[in-house]
């Protein structure tokens, strides 16, 4: 039973990781397979890989409103 609870667990991450990857426009498969592999335990390197993407794409030293 816990196993099958700890593999929909990480296809779910999975399938998490790779919708956010194409909303920020990062690395699809990069995201699905570590979702896989790692499953929940990804998510702090993923919120970081985010907004790294999100200020290389705006800039390091402007402003921006995170809502």
């Amino acid at each position: 039973m816990l196993t099958i609870l700890l593999l929909i667990s990480f296809v779910l991450s999975a399938s998490y990781f790779y919708v956010e990857a194409v909303v920020h426009g990062m690395a699809k498969r990069k995201w699905l397979v570590g979702g896989i592999m790692l499953g929940p335990l990804l998510i702090p390197m993923f919120e970081i890989s985010k907004h790294m993407t999100v200020r290389k794409a705006i800039g390091f030293n402007s402003k921006y409103l995170a809502a």
